[in-house]
């Protein structure tokens, strides 16, 4: 997950491909805490991110968004972790929720760090839809893991 993380941004570097490539990375962060739980899958909500800047294949400016970047991430972990196992429709509350909170988060903290800069780094919309379309990709996909789960699929062993 980690490398695939890595690998998108250098591959969707235009605008519109970036959006493609957030919301697999969201897919993902969607995926990681059904398959193995909310403590690794913070770790790799952190780790991306960091990785990506530390690596230089994005440059976050000023470098405090960085912070702000892994604090929506895990939010939307956090947020989504909790209410997953309460239902299935419980667990499409959690995919809203947690891609509100990862939105707010990140756009508002652009906007409080960014007036000095003339940069644009995020559209807050473009965020907010990329996020979610990763949230609904989830909430379809995450019954098909399950059924693999309760089979006893090698993947979950």
């Amino acid at each position: 997950m980690i490398i695939i993380g890595l690998i998108i941004p250098v591959l969707f570097r235009d605008s519109f491909l970036y959006i493609i490539g957030d919301t697999l990375t969201v897919f993902f962060y969607f995926l990681l805490p059904v398959l193995v739980g909310i403590w690794e899958s913070l770790i790799v909500g952190i780790s991306i991110p960091l990785s990506r800047f530390l690596l230089k294949l994005q440059m976050f400016k000023p470098v405090d968004l960085l912070f702000f970047i892994m604090l929506g991430n895990m939010s939307l972990i956090v947020v989504f972790s909790l209410l997953y196992n309460k239902g299935r429709w419980v667990s499409l509350i959690g995919i809203l929720l947690g891609t509100l909170t990862r939105y707010l988060i990140i756009s508002q903290s652009t906007v409080k760090l960014i007036k000095g800069y003339q940069i644009v780094y995020f559209d807050s919309i473009a965020l907010f839809f990329a996020t979610l379309l990763g949230g609904i990709l989830a909430f379809i996909t995450i019954p098909q893991l399950e059924k693999e789960r309760k089979k006893g699929n090698e993947l979950f062993r």
